[in-house]
Formats: C-alpha cells, sequence, structure tokens
C-alpha cells in the first residue's frame, strides 16, 4: 500500500480507487511487453501498478513532490521512471518513437496539454485519459453542435477520438462534482485530409471559433470574399461550427496558397 498525502487543491486530485473501472481501463489498453508507456498524474500509482505488470517502461509523471517521493520508492527496482514535473512542460519528445500516453487529467490542463501533445504526435502512438466529460464532449461532438469547436476539429484532424465510457464520482477520492469520461485518441498515420500549413490551420481555427457567432463572410473579410467561399463551395453564411473538418483545411489550403 502506498503512503496516503493530503490532498492539495491546487493539484486538483483526484484519486481513482474503483478497482473494476481501473480494470476496464487496462482492459481497453491492452499493455504489452514491447511498449513504452507516459502515464500523466501517476498520483497514489494505482494505474501505474498495472502498467509496470505488463510495459517494457512506464515513464509516471506527477507534479505533486511527496506523491513522486513515494512512488520512487514503491516501484525502485522495477521498469517505472518516475518524473517529478508539470506535464505541461514535460518533454514527451525524449523517451523515442511510438509511446503510449494515458492519465488522470485535472480539467485546468486538459486542452493545452492536448493541444501540446498534438504537435509532438510524431512520437505518440494513442492517448488514452480520463477527462472531465464536458471536455470529452467537446473532443467528440458532432458538426453543428454547440460542443463543437477549435478542440474538435484539431482531435479529429489527427486523431479517431473515442468516448469509450463514463465514470461517476464516487469511483474518485475525495470524489469530484463532476462526472468524467474515459476516452481513447488513435494517431491517424495519415490525417483523412491534409492541411498545406498547420500553422496557419490552427490561427483559422483560433481567430473563426474566437467568433463563432459571426458567419464565415463576416469573420473572414479581410481575408477572402463571399464570391470566393462559393467557389470552394462553402456556403458564406455558414457559422464555424457548421463546418467540417474537410472544410477547414480546404479554407485553410485556399488561404495559404
Amino acid at each position: 500500500m502506498l503512503t496516503h498525502h493530503p490532498h492539495r487543491k491546487r493539484f486538483a486530485q483526484h484519486f481513482l480507487h474503483d478497482r473494476h473501472i481501473i480494470q476496464q481501463i487496462i482492459s481497453l489498453v491492452k499493455p504489452t511487453s514491447d511498449q513504452c508507456f507516459i502515464e500523466i498524474g501517476a498520483g497514489n500509482g494505482v494505474l501505474t501498478t498495472q502498467l509496470v505488470r505488463t510495459a517494457r517502461h512506464v515513464h509516471a509523471v506527477e507534479i505533486d513532490r511527496d506523491w513522486a517521493k513515494t512512488l520512487r520508492k514503491r516501484f525502485a527496482g522495477t521498469a517505472c521512471t518516475v518524473h517529478c514535473t508539470d506535464a505541461v512542460q514535460f518533454d514527451f519528445t525524449a523517451l523515442g518513437n511510438k509511446v503510449r500516453v494515458v492519465g488522470n487529467l485535472p480539467y485546468s490542463i486538459t486542452t493545452p496539454l492536448l493541444f501540446k501533445l498534438f504537435a509532438v504526435r510524431q512520437c505518440i502512438q494513442d492517448m488514452h485519459f480520463m477527462i472531465q466529460r464536458e471536455v470529452a464532449n467537446r473532443l467528440t461532438a458532432g458538426v453543428g453542435g454547440k460542443d463543437y469547436g477549435r478542440l474538435t476539429v484539431t482531435a479529429g484532424y489527427y486523431c479517431q477520438t473515442e468516448k469509450c465510457f463514463t465514470i461517476g464520482p464516487e469511483a474518485f477520492t475525495p470524489p469530484p462534482a463532476v462526472h468524467s469520461s474515459f476516452v481513447r485518441l488513435s494517431l491517424h498515420q495519415t490525417p483523412p485530409v491534409i492541411a498545406n500549413n498547420c500553422a496557419h490551420f490552427q490561427e483559422l481555427l483560433r481567430l473563426l471559433f474566437s467568433r463563432r457567432r459571426k458567419t464565415l463572410r463576416r469573420s473572414l473579410i479581410n481575408h477572402i470574399s463571399a464570391a470566393q467561399l462559393t467557389d470552394l463551395e462553402i456556403d458564406p453564411s455558414l457559422r464555424p461550427e457548421q463546418l467540417t473538418i474537410a472544410q477547414f483545411v480546404q479554407l485553410s489550403n485556399s488561404l495559404t496558397q
């Protein structure tokens, strides 16, 4: 058993304790002996313990110094390296190619961390996360819905996204005030559509979704005419949440020719 430490609100610590959920996660992730894992928010090590039993190596990232110290003692002599650092600052590219990333993500870092991981996607095989259900809904939203936004489009461009199951507050200690979802993000070998300039693609998404109540005609008045949008078979009267990923890519590519 691991030592217990006070829960620190600034780190939004909610530790998974439900054994059924832990086994459900392992069954979905299916770690194998030739795989290297990065676990974000290792906390009290309940998921780490399961991963270490099978994986070639586990890199456990934990920002809380007390828990990191305890984890180092707990997993001394095993194929586990504990990194006491903020996951948003962690160098994911330093551990080789095709690492698998898992974790229990606090709400405050979920979106920035996902965008960081998308930026270093070349070294990642897939990602499995426990996240707030609200963010999971945004990740997997359909075109035209209120949750459809920059995160949806970016995630869908780089990954096949799947909301696997919902986790109630009672599965955690202390219980959070919200439900969580377990999600899988499988990186595309090749995106279904190709943006010629990924930086511009992101700038376009940022611009349009910051003005999501405006039509494309109004938001892009200084960039492209309504007639040019029509030539691309994109209705100028649409709002950004009504565009598919392919249409965003098409628009970005036309603006960077």
